[in-house]
């Protein structure tokens, strides 16, 4: 017997019973275990998750915009076809997202809306970050999905319940979020979550647009908020790799800082000025042979 999570949104718990000598795939069963104690702790902490089927394709209901957050999409030639595939990867989450309604106290799940990233499910290979390496896998590109609504729903005063930092600034310069900023989500393991705790609905608006380049979020409200919000960004400190043998040839190595970052969010209104966010991470440094 085994445990078996609904594979799109890990929201049904299923139990299948093996005929004998039938064995269950070591890594699938083991993100099912995953999955399954997500669903536990999720529901131990009382979430009420947004309904899926609960949208709207009219904001003339939701007229005051109460944050707005976009991200360039930067074209690497590295990728060479990636690139395409992540634009796509990227679209296709975007359509499960765009003109998502959360009722006051609803939950946001970025894993149970947008549900697994698999080839079976017409998601493409496209950049992913694994153990610090850059590879390519299914669903790549989607995490600057998630970055972008993070920020967004940051930016609207709204309140974070999980969200996760890439392990490694393997773009550096070239990153296209600020550090601290980045929201990673890995199906069964990373989500990026947040609460509706205003009093009234509010909507989300999801796009990508090729033109421009350009990720763009909206989050609209029923009410105006009346409040303030500041976000701030800033590195701690700079972790370097331990040191290496100056005898050796620096360019057979990748060396890559890390970093220390803290971020925070003020929230300001007729009561006064307070702190509704505050998150601390930590990027980690490299120095790997590379040939």
């Amino acid at each position: 017997m085994y445990l078996k999570i609904g594979k799109e949104t890990g929201s049904n718990i299923r139990i299948f019973h093996m005929k004998n000598k039938e064995k269950p795939d070591a890594a699938l069963h083991f993100r099912e275990i995953r999955l399954f104690t997500e669903t536990v702790m999720n529901t131990a902490k009382g979430y009420r998750f947004v309904k899926e089927n609960n949208r709207t394709s009219s904001f003339s209901e939701y007229p005051f915009l109460i944050g707005m957050f976009q991200t360039d999409i930067r074209m690497r030639p590295e990728l060479k076809e990636v690139n395409a595939n992540r634009i796509k990867n990227m679209k296709k989450s975007c359509r499960c997202i765009d003109g998502i309604v959360l009722e006051p106290n609803d939950v946001f799940s970025f894993n149970r809306v947008v549900g697994e990233r698999s080839e079976a499910r017409g998601y493409l290979k496209g950049p992913v970050i694994v153990g610090g390496e850059l590879t390519h896998s299914s669903g790549g590109g989607v995490c600057q999905i998630s970055t972008t609504l993070f920020n967004c729903a940051l930016h609207s005063g709204l309140k974070v319940l999980e969200k996760h930092n890439h392990s490694i600034d393997i773009w550096g310069d070239q990153r296209f979020i600020a550090l601290g900023l980045d929201a990673i989500v890995v199906f069964g393991r990373r989500d990026l979550k947040f609460k509706n705790d205003l009093p009234f609905r509010i909507a989300i608006s999801m796009q990508v647009s090729e033109d421009e380049r350009k990720v763009i979020c909206k989050i609209a409200s029923e009410r105006e908020t009346q409040r303030k919000i500041i976000v701030l960004s800033h590195i701690i400190k700079k972790i370097p790799p331990e040191p290496i043998n100056r005898k050796i040839d620096v360019n057979s190595y990748r060396i890559i800082n890390g970093w220390l970052v803290e971020t925070k969010r003020y929230t300001e209104d007729a009561k006064g000025k307070k702190l509704t966010y505050f998150k601390r991470e930590r990027y980690t440094p490299e120095c790997k042979r590379i040939r």
